[in-house]
């Protein structure tokens, strides 16, 4: 997939204790070797002041998915947690009052997170974002999906609204395709 300057995208991080965790970043150029120049939004450089800016492999970089508003969790559903200044995946493991126990396998840690730290898990597969399996429980207020053609033009974002009373279902997964 191509990206062009200005666009928001996450990078996949492999080092070693931050696999499964996802940066927001900015295109900042393509170079000539399958590679672009990314500038972090929550990253900042040695000097403690400037964004961090580096040279990522394109298989590193994913578009930054769309937001799906929701009103609450429920055990079992797979969620990323904003924590360190990324997105890591995990799964709502208890609720207790207002906050969400997230476990995260990679780490065998259970970390407790409000709703505004939290945002459906949607895995990049092939150029669309399918949004995980939910729990039938999940309280979801409305999905937008939009859809991207040639050259960059955008269709009108589509709306979903799926919000009955304590029962919310989600119809398999809800895409957004990017064609090149």
């Amino acid at each position: 997939m191509k990206f062009a300057r200005g666009n928001l995208v996450e990078i996949s991080s492999k080092e070693k204790g931050l696999k499964g965790s996802y940066y927001p970043a900015v295109i900042i150029t393509y170079l000539s070797n399958n590679e672009y120049i990314v500038q972090y939004r929550t990253l900042l450089a040695e000097d403690g002041l400037s964004p961090l800016r580096e040279v990522i492999p394109a298989d590193e970089i994913r578009p930054a998915p769309d937001e799906i508003p929701v009103t609450g969790f429920s055990v079992g559903d797979l969620v990323d947690a904003y924590d360190r200044d990324g997105w890591w995946v995990g799964k709502i493991n208890r609720i207790k009052g207002s906050n969400y126990y997230v476990y995260f396998k990679r780490t065998d840690e259970k970390i407790a997170y409000s709703l505004s730290s939290l945002r459906v898990h949607q895995r990049w597969v092939n150029g669309s974002w399918q949004k995980a399996e939910w729990n039938y429980r999940s309280k979801i207020v409305s999905v937008y999906v939009t859809t991207r053609v040639n050259k960059g033009r955008m269709v009108q974002p589509k709306t979903v609204i799926n919000n009955t009373n304590e029962r919310a279902y989600s119809s398999g997964f809800l895409t957004t395709t990017t064609k090149t």
